[in-house]
């Protein structure tokens, strides 16, 4: 759990509801999952904007009267993110809502991967951060 903790530190706890819960696994007592992508800089020579897709897991205790910590997930070269909220039930069951996403040209993401480059990976997490500060029941570092 401490691992957990410290990478929820790391990443900036941040919060504010954008997204409806999956109100059935809710009623079942079980983390809500939403599906979906940010819109992200685009490609060099090019004006559409790249797509991030995520997997956002909120736990079933967690609200805008309950917020909770919560952490990016990625994956490791030539993978994707993970869609099954089993991988992260002992971080759900703790309290810690989980954002995993695919990395720049993987999985249902669009683009070309530029190996961490901040201008572009950097601004993809930039935009799932962003994402997060709109959720009411995602708890806050700080103001802003």
């Amino acid at each position: 759990m401490r691992r957990g903790a410290a990478l929820a530190g790391a990443f900036g706890l941040l919060g504010a509801s954008l997204l409806a819960p999956s109100s059935a696994a809710e009623a079942r007592g079980l983390a809500a999952a939403t599906n979906g992508c940010v819109a992200s800089v685009p490609e060099p020579g090019t004006r559409t904007p790249v797509r991030i897709c995520y997997s956002l897991f909120k736990p079933a205790r967690a609200s805008a009267a309950h917020t909770v910590p919560l952490i990016l997930h990625s994956h490791g070269w030539g993978g994707s993110r993970t869609k099954d909220p089993a991988a992260f039930t002992a971080w759900l069951d703790a309290g810690f809502g989980v954002l995993s996403f695919d990395q720049r040209s993987f999985g249902e993401s669009t683009g070309v991967a530029h190996v961490m480059n901040p201008d572009f990976e950097g601004r993809d997490v930039i935009e799932l951060v962003d994402l997060v500060a709109g959720l009411d029941w995602v708890t806050r570092q700080g103001p802003g």
